[in-house]
């Protein structure tokens, strides 16, 4: 299924939820904020959430440094 992540078109397979999507992605849930069709995801509904789809999605992680 087609879905945008952070502005370029991606194939994910249907059902994914958004936990699966940051594991997908090599990415870790407390450090990475997602955004669903401009609504912010609460961690809580990261287990739970599907992508559906046609969403766009970003995908914000926070890299520490200097």
């Amino acid at each position: 299924m087609k879905v945008i992540i952070n502005g370029k078109q991606n194939d994910i397979k249907e059902g994914l939820i958004v936990v699966e999507l940051l594991n997908d992605f090599g990415l870790k849930a407390p450090v990475t904020v997602v955004e669903i069709n401009g609504r912010i995801i609460n961690k809580d509904e990261f287990g739970t959430l599907r992508i559906l789809e046609n969403d766009a999605v970003e995908l914000i992680r926070f890299v520490g440094g200097g």
